[in-house]
This record gives C-alpha cells, sequence and structure tokens, in this order.
C-alpha cells in the first residue's frame, strides 16, 4: 500500500474516535484499475469557481484505500466515498453514526457510505455483532441489521442477535448456522488487518471520512477535541 504526501489538495481530512481519542490521516483515491473507487475523492468535475470553506490543517499520511467488498450504500457514481472501519459495541462509533446519515441525506447520491469492521477484543459481543451484520449481508439486508446493532449497542448478546434477525426478516435457519460456524469471521479479521496499515490502532475506532472541494461535507471540516471515556 503506497502512501502519498499530505499535501493532497483533493482530500480532506479525517477523523476517527479512537478508544476515546481522535484521529487524523488523509486518504486519497485508488487508481483507476481498481475494481471500485478508493475511499476519498472520486470527482470528475474542476471545482467550482466559488470559494469553498477553509479546512483544518489535519496532519498525517496519505493513504489508498480500496471499497473492495465492503457493503456500501448512497450514490451508484459519487464524488465522495466515506469508508467507516468501526464495531456495533463501541459507543463512540455509534455517535459516528448519526454524523454519516446526515452527510448522506445532505448530499444524496453524490457520497457513498462503505462498511469495514473493527471489532474490539475487550468488547465481547463486538464480534458476534459483526458476524450477525454478516450472516444478514449473505441474505442481503447488511444495512438494515447494521441499523438495528448501532440502535441497541447494549443489547448484543445472542437472543437479541436472533431477535433482530426476526424483526428484518432473516431465514432465520440460516442466520443461527451462521452465528454457529463464525462464517465471516475471516473477512472481518482481514478488515482489521487492513484498518491497522491505514493507521487504526488496537483501540476503539470509528469512522473514516474525505471529501472533495467541490463538495465539503460537515465531518470533513472539523476535528473533535480529544475526549477521555
Amino acid at each position: 500500500m503506497r502512501k502519498g504526501t499530505a499535501g493532497f489538495t483533493a482530500a480532506a481530512g479525517i477523523a476517527g474516535i479512537v478508544g476515546g481519542f481522535v484521529i487524523g490521516h488523509y486518504v486519497v483515491p485508488s487508481q483507476p484499475s481498481e475494481t471500485k473507487p478508493a475511499v476519498a475523492v472520486v470527482d470528475q468535475k474542476k471545482p467550482s469557481t466559488a470559494p469553498t470553506p477553509s479546512r483544518p490543517n489535519i496532519g498525517g499520511e496519505v493513504y489508498k484505500v480500496p471499497v473492495g467488498n465492503a457493503p456500501t450504500r448512497g450514490g451508484s457514481a459519487p464524488k465522495v466515498t466515506i469508508i467507516a472501519f468501526s464495531e456495533f459495541q463501541c459507543p463512540y462509533c455509534g455517535r459516528v453514526k448519526p454524523t454519516l446519515d446526515q452527510i448522506e441525506k445532505t448530499y444524496g447520491k453524490d457520497v457513498q457510505i462503505s462498511f469495514k469492521h473493527f471489532p474490539l477484543s475487550f468488547h465481547p459481543n463486538a464480534m458476534p455483532a459483526a458476524i450477525a451484520a454478516e450472516a444478514a449481508k449473505d441474505q442481503g439486508k447488511f444495512w438494515e441489521m447494521h441499523d438495528k446493532l448501532f440502535a441497541n449497542q447494549t443489547q448484543l448478546d445472542r437472543p437479541s442477535l436472533e431477535k433482530y434477525a426476526q424483526e428484518i426478516g432473516l431465514d432465520m435457519a440460516k442466520f443461527k448456522a451462521a452465528l454457529d460456524s463464525n462464517k465471516g469471521k475471516d473477512l472481518i479479521e482481514a478488515n482489521m488487518k487492513e484498518g491497522a496499515q491505514y493507521g487504526v490502532p488496537a483501540r476503539p475506532a470509528s469512522s473514516s471520512t474525505a471529501a472533495s472541494s467541490a463538495a465539503p461535507s460537515p465531518s470533513t471540516t472539523s476535528r473533535p477535541s480529544s475526549t477521555r471515556r
């Protein structure tokens, strides 16, 4: 994975809340040869001549992050792609979701949201919840389960996961079999390894985002102060 320079003018800093601390990196697009655009700016239009808001100087390194086979929602040809390395039990990750929802609502088809798993070992229900989300993805309902899990972060035990699966209309026999066999765990662990390559520490990490200068988003123009748990 190549690192670029931090002076890439078309990308805004990405901010992730990590174990109560804030991290920042820059993210730039993948090469056109990749199957999907990388996290960050996918904008073929010339920047608007109108003045754009100034952005904070968020230090860090430039990474090229492919979307890969991660679940996505939003525009099919977005100007901006946001990848969240996140997990379902972490309260800080939960706090990021409303921001991502608002970005999607505000920018519509110009933005795409993508999710990659980063469950933490000291959150005992994070991995089972991630496996449940993957089981739902296999049945075409990842985002329905994603929203259920974030809405119920303190209730992620096995009976609760099965309850949510029923509520969103999954085939329960297939869902239970997936949980029993830890189906999807290899993919989840691969997401974690990938996140670590981009500087996501082995402590809670939430979302990463980048936006073009033509379409700034609220989360890319601010960097929260450090917050301790």
